[in-house]
């Protein structure tokens, strides 16, 4: 259900410069007629914006991101085309086959917010859609993003990684996996497009793009990319051992195709191969000069926490690239749909991984690594102003004997700090976003914010933390009865109301 509130009930105080828009995407329908989704990621995009005036009143609306996918669905009464893990229901194998050689849309941008052109254009994406296009304003879908250029001629582009915006020229920078046709091999050569959007693109909605191609990096096992690095100089990309499963995919159509029932996810689309190591790319930004690449053990990641360049080694004189990131032994189980809904959220994000940090020794090519054990941790943020700077902090979410907490860690003493006023019997907290204090160089000045369900009753707040304190400024409430599904990655838009 949309909804449009002007004024939600605040318990607390607000900072008097939290002033600004907090903007998510998340999947938020599951059905169609009597049809449903296999997998959470298919779930069709609403965008839900908190919006806190310079006055401190609070107002909220949600809306359904405008695709050709929710369109078709809705008008179908059933899944109409296809999703990312999901295909259409369509009566006989006559039918389907014909339908297997239509393009998708790959509309159904539902996890990542993030915006492009001096902070101007918004945009919504997903691991199967192309870039979606809204308004601030009233949320409204523009579209598709409307690239000039020739990167995609090659073929489609799928599985972008979370962009990352170089806080020092606003340019804005991800990669993605592009299904290149090779006439050569009679079928499908995959390979990394690692791109950028200039800072001085058009800010008007629906303006043309034109992305900067910085690099195509070849490789025979192409594996999803959620997050990347950067520093001053280097892109930073991991390949992880979680190919593309090229079997696993034809055994899933092949079954839909034959039987009308499709029962792919995630994990289908990739196989977990622990006898490969996992490699680390540095790119120059500008160059697109590829160095030679740093091998490591296997282990599975989503999230990088932060990169950054500074000397080491031996004698503390070399040039060395540092990474943060939270490791995984192995893929979690993926994201079934039902287990997704109910919240049991534990087994189906494996609780959390290990944060460890990468040492990569551009003199001597040699990669080390460190480790903070016992520490379950994930969905990580830190303050944007230490991007690709050595931080101090960083906040997230951790297992806490089977309860999600938010925290806030030390990465100097290993501290861990918990949200110690959180119901854990009821309140269940997702992904923080970190809101730095204007004016402010300290690390930890500002204010976290992350939507809270609470369980026995579904309701939500948004609550309110201080960072450095951990102490509660507020916290934000949603209508009783408005239900939240579980979202993908936030955005705060400073001053953007």
């Amino acid at each position: 259900m949309t909804i449009q509130v002007d004024n939600l009930r605040v318990e607390g105080t607000l900072p008097a410069w939290l002033r600004g828009s907090l903007v998510h995407a998340g999947p938020a329908k599951f059905e169609f007629g009597d049809d449903e989704f296999v997998d959470w990621v298919d779930g069709q995009a609403m965008l839900y914006r908190i919006r806190i005036k310079d006055n401190g009143v609070c107002e909220y609306t949600n809306k359904w991101l405008d695709t050709s996918n929710h369109r078709a669905h809705r008008e179908g009464g059933r899944i109409t085309v296809r999703e990312t893990c999901s295909r259409p229901s369509i009566p006989t194998i006559w039918e389907r086959i014909a339908y297997m050689f239509q393009p998708p849309d790959n509309e159904n941008g539902n996890l990542h917010i993030s915006q492009f052109g001096g902070n101007s254009r918004c945009i919504s994406m997903s691991v199967g859609s192309s870039l979606m296009e809204f308004t601030l304003e009233d949320l409204g879908t523009v579209g598709k993003v409307n690239f000039k250029d020739d990167i995609a001629d090659m073929g489609p582009l799928i599985f972008h990684a979370e962009p990352h915006v170089d806080g020092a020229t606003g340019e804005w920078y991800t990669c993605a996996i592009q299904l290149k046709i090779s006439p050569e091999d009679m079928g499908l050569k995959p390979e990394y497009v690692v791109y950028s959007i200039p800072a001085d693109t058009q800010p008007e909605p629906g303006a043309p793009v034109y992305r900067r191609l910085i690099t195509r990096v070849q490789t025979e096992y192409p594996s999803p990319v959620h997050t990347i690095g950067l520093t001053d100089r280097f892109f930073i990309m991991i390949q992880i051992p979680y190919p593309l499963n090229w079997d696993g995919m034809l055994n899933a159509e092949g079954k839909w195709l034959m039987t009308g029932k499709y029962e792919g996810n995630l994990n289908d689309y990739n196989t977990w191969q622990p006898e490969r190591p996992t490699i680390i790319r540095l790119i120059d930004k500008v160059t697109g000069e590829q160095l030679p690449v740093f091998e490591t053990f296997p282990f599975f990641f989503f999230h990088v926490i932060n990169t950054w360049e500074e000397k080491g080694g031996a004698d503390g004189t070399q040039d060395c690239v540092f990474i943060d990131v939270v490791c995984y032994e192995e893929p979690p189980v993926g994201f079934p749909l039902r287990q997704a809904r109910s919240g049991d959220v534990e087994d189906w994000r494996g609780g959390g991984g290990e944060v460890k940090r990468f040492c990569l020794n551009l003199a001597t090519g040699e990669s080390t690594c460190s480790g903070w054990p016992d520490n379950c941790f994930d969905e990580p943020k830190i303050n944007p102003k230490v991007s690709g700077q050595r931080q101090r902090f960083s906040y997230g979410v951790i297992d806490d004997n089977g309860m999600l907490r938010i925290t806030k860690q030390d990465h100097e003493t290993h501290e861990v700090v918990k949200w110690g006023t959180q119901d854990v019997s009821r309140e269940l907290p997702w992904q923080p976003v970190f809101v730095p204090m204007p004016y402010s160089d300290k690390e930890d000045a500002g204010v976290l914010l992350s939507w809270v369900r609470d369980q026995p009753t579904g309701d939500s707040f948004c609550v309110v933390l201080d960072a450095e304190t951990f102490e509660e400024h507020a916290r934000i409430h949603f209508p009783e009865g408005h239900h939240l599904p579980l979202h993908g990655h936030g955005h705060w838009m400073q001053g953007q109301i």
